[in-house]
């Protein structure tokens, strides 16, 4: 991004029968000390209900790509959509089962920097990575094994890791985003600092 123009994108998701997103996009050039930060101008408003003939069943988690094409987590039905910036419906990948490339109430999902869609697969208690197309690339086991409960999963834009949300030992853990090698671990059950209660979800912003 060129310096002096900041640019933010957020997204705001609502898991029911059809999913809303407001793309909202704020813009300010550097030294412009009167703006004011807290106010978002809305810049597109409409709603996605699924691809033709399959509704959205219970969708969990959105991101959006370079291109700025919007993947929805569809998690009933076990597949990721895809739709371009106007919200039209361009494909979807994945089906139910445990097989790779298959999904079992996956939950949340994230896209590297390079454009492949880590999919935090849930009930296969793994995360598998996908290329941009729906192309099965590779997949992980959680070091917590069958009671691993994926949710979320972020690659980072940084170094070479992802974190990954574990629920049900109220954990974010730490892998190498290509070999899936575990790296490290925090958090456990608690109200204390540095301890959760199942956490679900990440929140990232990038300027």
């Amino acid at each position: 991004m060129a310096p002096g123009n900041h640019r933010r994108w957020i997204l705001v998701f609502v898991p029911a029968v059809s999913l809303c997103l407001l793309l909202l996009s704020c813009r300010g050039a550097q030294g412009d000390e009167g703006a004011d930060r807290s106010i978002v101008p809305t810049k597109e408003l409409f709603v996605l209900n699924g691809s033709p003939g399959i509704p959205f069943r219970q969708p969990t988690d959105v991101a959006v790509d370079a291109d700025q094409s919007i993947f929805v987590m569809d998690g009933m039905n076990s597949r990721v959509a895809v739709f371009d910036k106007q919200g039209g419906y361009m494909y979807s990948f994945g089906t139910r089962g445990s097989a790779p490339g298959q999904m079992l109430m996956p939950v949340g999902l994230g896209i590297s920097p390079s454009g492949d869609v880590f999919v935090a697969d849930s009930g296969n208690h793994r995360i598998q990575v996908f290329s941009r197309d729906g192309v099965f690339l590779r997949s992980f086991p959680l070091t917590t094994g069958d009671k691993g409960d994926p949710t979320d999963v972020l690659p980072a834009p940084f170094e070479n890791f992802c974190y990954v949300c574990d629920n049900d030992n109220h954990q974010v853990q730490v892998y190498d985003a290509k070999s899936g090698q575990f790296v490290l671990s925090w958090g456990g059950k608690g109200k204390n600092l540095g301890e959760f209660r199942y956490p679900s979800f990440h929140y990232w912003l990038l300027q």
